[in-house]
């Protein structure tokens, strides 16, 4: 697949020198870019970045596909994401590029039963307390997103959540909830810092969690 990006309305030629880009300052990006290519060339040659490469890994893809199915069959219909930077717009990026841009407003049978898609990227207080109140814990799957496992935004919004669903209603910290963490193998600081037992349900790079 091949993706072209048409500048043509952007250039001198169709806007003037003073307001669209010459050919000669074309001219002078050609090493740049040339040399930044093949930097990124070089990096995925060398797995620095494994998500150039991530849909070979088939054991993960497979890992994926079993727990959105289950997920799936299990009544959920709210995808709540807590992360930030890549965490949130790599997804984000992916849902806007295959979904309708109104997906959250169609029903449950025009999505076909896939969930509405809600990403915290943030902490603003207003943000969460809304999507609390749209999203219905009990049909809501919290996937939290940290390739460290220990980062303080992410983990700040996991808190917040878990406050959330244990306040004010004691009784609700002995209910099941359910928690997608995706992180690296064996950087579990975000569940660490949770103050609930989380009952691991997957051994891989993938973590399907509940706290108990």
């Amino acid at each position: 697949m091949e993706i072209k990006i048409d500048i043509a309305r952007a250039k001198s030629s169709a806007v003037t020198a003073d307001h669209g880009v010459t050919p000669g300052e074309l001219k002078e990006l050609d090493a740049r870019v040339q040399s930044a290519h093949e930097q990124l060339r070089a990096d995925r040659a060398s797995a620095k970045y494994g998500f150039y490469d991530v849909y070979k890994d088939s054991s993960t893809v497979a890992e994926i596909k079993r727990l959105a199915k289950r997920f799936r069959n299990s009544n959920i219909d709210n995808l709540v994401v807590l992360g930030i930077g890549g965490s949130a717009l790599g997804i984000t990026a992916l849902f806007k590029a295959l979904k309708s841009p109104y997906h959250n407003q169609l029903t449950r049978e025009e999505r076909g039963g896939v969930p509405r898609l809600f990403v915290m990227d943030n902490i603003d207080p207003d943000t969460f307390s809304e999507m609390m109140r749209i999203c219905p814990p009990e049909n809501t799957l919290y996937n939290v997103i940290s390739k460290s496992g220990g980062t303080s935004e992410t983990i700040s919004q996991l808190l917040i959540v878990l406050d959330e669903l244990t306040f004010p209603v004691p009784e609700m910290v002995s209910r099941v909830y359910r928690f997608a963490v995706v992180t690296s193998s064996g950087r579990l600081v975000l569940l660490q810092t949770a103050p609930v037992t989380f009952n691991s349900m997957s051994t891989s790079n993938v973590h399907a969690d509940g706290p108990a």
